[in-house]
This record gives structure tokens, sequence and C-alpha cells, in this order.
């Protein structure tokens, strides 16, 4: 996105629109990355080298109001919002 970034756009869908699920889907694997976008309100994090395996599954499951983290992410990230 050229004048936003995913953690920002996903600030301004829950800002507007409370209780909304949204997933991000990234190339950044860091994780303060992902800490970031679990405080702007993601429900999903997926990352795009595993979104073949894991963007089916993730949406189910944010839809289902579960968290969703992509495979290969560092160990100790929450696994409830």
């Amino acid at each position: 996105m050229p004048h936003l970034n995913g953690i920002e756009a996903a600030r301004r869908i829950h800002s507007a629109i409370p209780g909304a699920r949204s997933i991000n889907l990234t190339v950044h694997r860091d994780y303060h990355y992902v800490i970031q976008a679990l405080e702007a309100g993601v429900s999903g994090y997926i990352l795009k080298e595993h979104a073949g395996q894991d963007l089916a599954i993730g949406v189910l499951q944010v839809a289902e109001g579960k968290l969703f983290l992509s495979q290969g992410l560092p160990q100790g990230l929450p696994q409830k919002v």
C-alpha cells in the first residue's frame, strides 16, 4: 500500500468499525510487527510465504472469532486476543 501500512489500516478499520475482524497478510515476521498488529486489533496475522497453506484456515478461524497466527512466526506470541 503506497500511503498506508497494514498496521495503520487495521487501526483505522477498528476505530471506524468496533468489533470488525481483520487479517494482516504481510512479509514482516519480526515479533514487534506482530505485536503492533495485534494491538491495532487484527485477529489474524499471515505471512505471505505461507499464504497458500494458511489463508483459508486463517479466514475460517477469524470468522469464528478465533485468533490465527501464521506458521513460521516467532515463539512466545499471544495465543488469544
